[in-house]
């Protein structure tokens, strides 16, 4: 759930909330590996909607040539 959450979060980032697969995943990386501060946090925000699934729910959706 709270990689879900940091992947909204780097799309927040982005222009028009949108962005490749690579740079992705390099945003996603560098967040998570940032320290205890970042995954507390998200762990305390997905303890806030349990049942939240941005692929399933349509929140993200893969577009291809993005």
């Amino acid at each position: 759930m709270s990689l879900q959450l940091t992947i909204l979060k780097v799309l927040e980032g982005q222009p028009a909330g949108r962005t490749s697969h690579a740079e992705l995943r390099l945003s996603v990386a560098i967040l998570l590996s940032s320290g205890s501060d970042w995954t507390e946090r998200m762990k305390r925000l997905s303890d806030r909607a349990p049942d939240l699934d941005i692929f399933g729910q349509s929140y993200v959706v893969h577009a291809d040539g993005v």
